[in-house]
């Protein structure tokens, strides 16, 4: 069309400026005028096949000029200067290459039957190390023809290629497995021809067998690596046999453990579920039988990089663990009560934390530890219920305290409960309780069939809360175990490590309608804290196939960052005690948040039912609180909308770092992380948590605080003067903000929108002169 003539002229214009000598030489064999040429040459010798036999020439003088210009054709290397020039001009190839096509057929040069001489240049470009950049390149081309033929055409071409062109075996032998995905996606399905089972053995051949740029051992496993990750989306798993065979191979290879690590990790994307945890497993045995650091680190990236939950039971948990238990500035530091939660699931690491708080003279901590570990998997003497005890030393005094303590474990595994406990606060003087019931509007989605479910419920929503949970210790970083996305009336709770092992093979698709949700223009996103949108993206996609990810990329929002808003109303950092939710909470609705599972270790399986309403309050309270805010017009609209984000793109740094500072694979979580009294700051940005103390914490820092804070917004019914010291006058209707209003019937008040850093002085006004906004 012309619109398409003028829009292609411009791109041309502007796009080609740099290293326009180049491009034009890439693709002249496709321009008209050389078309024109070699069609006049052809036609008198081919007849009707002169159309398609000119295309496949002009693709392989495209494809060997490209060589010369671009990277992946082979393993050579190239200089810093030729390297940025092939960058250039693969990002300019990408854009230019659509209407090429088009403009053939536009001005009668290719006939649609004549465009099936595309395949031979799939065909051409199947001996590169990475063909992605001519792929990309020659399906731009074929998208911009299909789009300038007719739907009946298009239909006809397609078939055409599914029944009797994709079917001869000389033509998709030839072509990379790598572009069956992308040509799945463009014809619809694949051609009957093209199985699973061929396409496995395809990919074996082309990743080890065939080598032509002989390339060494450890870059072949890696390119199957990415090209079994690609496979994925057209239904290819690896079978069970070789994924061990390759892991094996993998491990063996004299490469640094980050190498090996990438390669395992896009062998075990291919993977199915059930594969994917069972090489875990055996990592993590590896591990135990050669204690080698190596295979510690790449067990802790794959968790990390794919998803798969470092086994609870296992060799590397239970080590680090152990470390960070004993260590007097990390576990050490807890109390009991917090400790108990992260080391009751192994009884030896138990037994040892329970020996070091003795030694250290808190016997009663002790026995309380020891009363909640399984009684049957702790070791003592045999005899009557406490043992041959020796009576100096206290051991008679630490078994009766176990034993009684043991009695009052309502949740515990040693009354033979299942260790939920009821859905409410722990507290039972004025914590607040959800007004939704469980069950009912409070849902706990574990199977990739309820996770549809929860998405199309949540799609109808307004206004979504968003809040999350991860394990805290002992490591620094794990991905979120817990998501909450919490509406008016209703509230549904992920539990992601469940959801990643769901063999369904309904995950990635439950994965994308929950990454749309967050790209919804029509959903307001409400989040404590800016990176929970980040870090929530980046989970959702972890061990699903880049293929399979369809909103991946998609900007987030719009959301309001709840955080950054009390953080500008309390006039304080957003780290400062005041700013902690359970104080925002309590000073704007009068609610008490139960804090005794702030800091409770969300990865436990099963969550306590105390675990999930605290999740889920923390969350749904940012829904009243913010409503409060709006009616009672604390706080003008332009104010808010200063921390409402239209539109953001997802960063996988943000995601992957805790209170902004990076981390290394395995470290453990920072000294004073979870210890009470520590303070909000060590809390994670990426969860709305707070700490019983947080709550006198925020009182007293209301008494010490330096300026007076913000309780209102006003209007002014009279003129305020002028001041002698350069204050300006203040009409009528102008808005104000209120910091106290004292005896006499005299308020304090500045300017609303005035920097606080300015030179803008507080300003005496009648009270009576103000009125609310």
């Amino acid at each position: 069309s012309p619109d398409h003539a003028v829009s292609t002229a411009n791109i041309d214009e502007s796009t080609c400026r740099e290293y326009r000598v180049y491009i034009d030489s890439i693709l002249l064999p496709l321009r008209p005028d050389a078309i024109a040429r070699r069609l006049e040459v052809h036609s008198e010798i081919e007849g009707d096949r002169a159309g398609r036999t000119t295309l496949e020439e002009g693709l392989t003088v495209f494809v060997r000029k490209l060589r010369d210009y671009v990277s992946g054709c082979d393993d050579r290397k190239l200089s810093k200067a030729a390297l940025r020039r092939a960058r250039g001009i693969e990002a300019q190839l990408h854009e230019l290459s659509e209407p090429l096509l088009a403009c053939l057929v536009q001005e009668g040069l290719l006939l649609p039957e004549d465009l099936h001489g595309i395949w031979h240049g799939f065909a051409v470009v199947r001996g590169w190390r990475d063909s992605k950049v001519p792929q990309e390149c020659l399906l731009q081309m074929l998208r911009g023809a299909l789009l300038e033929l007719e739907e009946i055409e298009v239909d006809e071409w397609t078939n055409q290629a599914l029944t009797w062109e994709l079917t001869l075996p000389e033509v998709h032998q030839a072509i990379s497995v790598s572009a069956w995905p992308s040509l799945c996606e463009l014809l619809g399905r694949l051609p009957d021809c093209v199985t699973p089972a061929e396409l496995q053995e395809a990919l074996w051949q082309q990743s080890f067998v065939e080598n032509p740029t002989h390339a060494p051992d450890h870059r072949n496993y890696r390119r199957f690596a990415l090209l079994a990750a690609q496979m994925v989306a057209i239904g290819v798993e690896l079978e069970s046999n070789k994924v061990e065979m390759l892991v094996q191979q993998t491990l063996e290879l004299d490469r640094p453990w980050r190498e090996r690590r990438d390669v395992l990790s896009g062998i075990l994307s291919a993977a199915s579920v059930e594969n994917r945890v069972a090489m875990v497993r055996n990592l993590d045995r590896r591990f135990e039988e050669h204690a080698d650091i190596d295979d510690f680190e790449i067990v802790c990236g794959i968790a990390e990089h794919i998803g798969v939950e470092i086994p609870r039971d296992g060799a590397i948990r239970r080590c680090a663990l152990r470390r960070w238990a004993l260590d007097p500035k990390r576990g050490g530091v807890l109390p009991v009560a917090r400790l108990i939660d992260f080391v009751d699931t192994d009884a030896s690491i138990g037994e040892e934390v329970a020996t070091n708080l003795r030694s250290k003279g808190r016997v009663a901590d002790a026995a309380l530890l020891l009363s909640r570990l399984p009684q049957d998997c702790i070791s003592g003497p045999a005899g009557d219920s406490v043992g041959t005890l020796d009576v100096n030393n206290g051991d008679a005094e630490l078994a009766r305290l176990r034993e009684l303590l043991s009695m009052d474990d309502d949740l515990g595994a040693n009354n033979g409960l299942d260790g939920r406990g009821v859905f409410g606060p722990i507290e039972e003087g004025g914590a607040f309780r959800l007004p939704l019931l469980r069950g009912e509007s409070v849902g706990f989605v574990e199977t990739a069939e309820e996770a549809l479910e929860a998405a199309g419920r949540m799609a109808s929503a307004s206004v979504l809360a968003v809040g999350l949970w991860r394990e805290e210790a002992p490591f620094w970083y794990a991905p979120p175990t817990l998501v909450a996305l919490c509406a008016e009336d209703h509230i549904e709770l992920f539990d992601l490590p469940s959801l990643r092992r769901d063999e369904s093979g309904n995950w990635p698709e439950a994965a994308n309608r929950l990454r749309a949700l967050l790209s919804n223009p029509r959903i307001l996103k409400i989040v404590y804290g800016d990176d929970v949108l980040h870090v929530l993206s980046f989970a959702l996609g972890l061990g699903i196939a880049s293929t399979l990810r369809r909103a991946d990329r998609d900007l987030m929002g719009p959301w309001l960052d709840t955080r950054t808003l009390m953080a500008s109303v309390l006039d304080c950092a957003i780290d400062d005690a005041l700013c902690a939710w359970p104080s925002v909470a309590g000073r704007f609705l009068g609610l008490r948040l139960c804090p005794e599972e702030a800091g409770s270790n969300f990865a436990r399986r099963p969550l306590r039912e105390s675990q999930l309403h605290f999740a889920a309050a923390e969350a749904w309270t940012q829904l009243p609180v913010l409503r409060a805010l709006c009616a009672h017009q604390l706080v003008p609209g332009p104010f808010v909308r200063q921390h409402l984000s239209v539109q953001t793109k997802m960063r996988a740094a943000v995601a992957r770092k805790l209170g902004g500072k990076a981390h290394v694979l395995g470290q453990l979580a920072p000294p004073g992380r979870l210890a009470e009294g520590a303070g909000f700051a060590l809390v994670p940005s990426g969860t709305v948590g707070g700490m019983k103390s947080l709550f006198e914490a925020s009182e007293n820092a209301a008494h010490q605080a330096k300026m007076p804070t913000r309780t209102r917004i006003a209007a002014l019914t009279a003129d305020v003067p002028a001041e002698e010291d350069g204050q300006p006058a203040l009409t009528v209707g102008s808005l104000v903000e209120v910091f106290d209003e004292r005896f006499g019937g005299m308020a304090h008040v500045t300017p609303a929108g005035h920097d606080r850093g300015s030179d803008v002085k507080l300003r005496r006004v009648p009270v009576g002169a103000l009125q609310a906004f």
